[in-house]
């Protein structure tokens, strides 16, 4: 059987939606690799003024209709107030260059799809999420590209966190 439709028939949650999105960078992160192979880690950095915050990660999927199934967490963590990057003036590049990331093993059996690690800060429960792809480089049954120009947006929107070079920007970046 496909694994996706296997994967799709175990049980869901529909508790990985953000009940209090931040909106004022209470919390907020980003991962090391936009895709990483089942079975290794990724570094999630993370910025909150916060105390601490609570660490969950999903995979998005049917899920009987809940939209996804609960992978790790959730786990309380030390928040850190990383620095705010300035943007380079001549690349329009963002380099963050935060630290004390929280490595996450991922499973040799996670399956292959689009997971969420949602961050919520303890204190005002604000939310947002770190997307990353898992991937299963010996077995490719159906190609599938993600745009992360999205995830990516730096700062107000307005300039993209990587392209480089400036001519491999999209139209009106």
């Amino acid at each position: 059987m496909n694994p996706i439709v296997e994967e799709n028939a175990r049980p869901g949650t529909s508790d990985w939606r953000l009940d209090h999105p931040a909106v004022g960078r209470e919390i907020e992160g980003y991962a090391s690799a936009t895709s990483v192979q089942r079975g290794q880690p990724i570094a999630l950095y993370v910025h909150t003024a916060e105390p601490s915050y609570v660490l969950e990660v999903f995979r998005i999927g049917w899920y009987q209709g809940l939209g996804a199934r609960r992978l790790f967490g959730p786990v309380t963590l030390r928040g850190v107030a990383q620095p705010m990057p300035a943007m380079d003036a001549d690349s329009g590049l963002v380099d963050c260059a935060w630290t004390r990331p929280f490595v996450l093993g991922t499973g040799a059996d996670w399956t292959s799809g689009i997971h969420l690690a949602r961050l919520t800060a303890a204190g005002s429960g604000a939310q947002s999420y770190i997307l990353f792809v898992v991937r299963d480089d010996g077995a490719i049954w159906v190609t599938f590209e993600a745009d992360d120009g999205p995830w990516t947006d730096g700062n107000d929107g307005r300039h993209p966190l990587r392209v480089s070079p400036p001519e491999l920007a999209p139209a009106g970046a």
